[in-house]
């Protein structure tokens, strides 16, 4: 018996093949952010987006804090490449920025202030807003010498 697909049909499976076989599942770990994986994988934040439907928030928040999955999908395109230790450091710092302002309710100029200013210790930035906090609380009421 002749089957009933043409060449077009065999075609388009070609293609499904092809697409399904360049889409990565990526396990997703705390570390993880969709800037992140965006130039981990070369695909744009906004193709992760519409793979993964509904990722709700910031792109430089924690990928596990956007979606309760276990893995991501990086659409057609994505392939991973080796990251040079300047984009993992300025990945590190980006997430370190964040996890500032989070704690700290702050702006991204304060955050990165206190964190140039501690060699971008979060711990250390974390003490030193607190204790300028401290300070500005205790010294409300002081009179300005002139």
């Amino acid at each position: 018996k002749r089957s009933v697909c043409s060449d077009a049909c065999h075609g388009s499976l070609g293609l499904l093949e092809s697409l399904m076989s360049a889409i990565i599942e990526h396990h997703i770990t705390d570390a993880d952010t969709l800037n992140g994986l965006s130039l981990r994988y070369g695909v744009q934040v906004s193709a992760i987006r519409a793979a993964n439907k509904p990722l709700v928030g910031s792109a430089s928040s924690a990928v596990s804090s956007l979606t309760f999955k276990k893995t991501l999908t990086i659409p057609a395109g994505g392939e991973e490449k080796p990251t040079s230790p300047e984009v993992l450091e300025a990945l590190r710092r980006s997430k370190m920025l964040q996890q500032m302002q989070d704690d700290c309710r702050c702006s991204v100029a304060e955050a990165k202030a206190y964190l140039e200013m501690t060699n971008w210790s979060l711990q250390e930035a974390r003490s030193e807003w607190h204790a300028g906090v401290e300070f500005e609380k205790t010294h409300k009421g002081a009179k300005k010498l002139v």
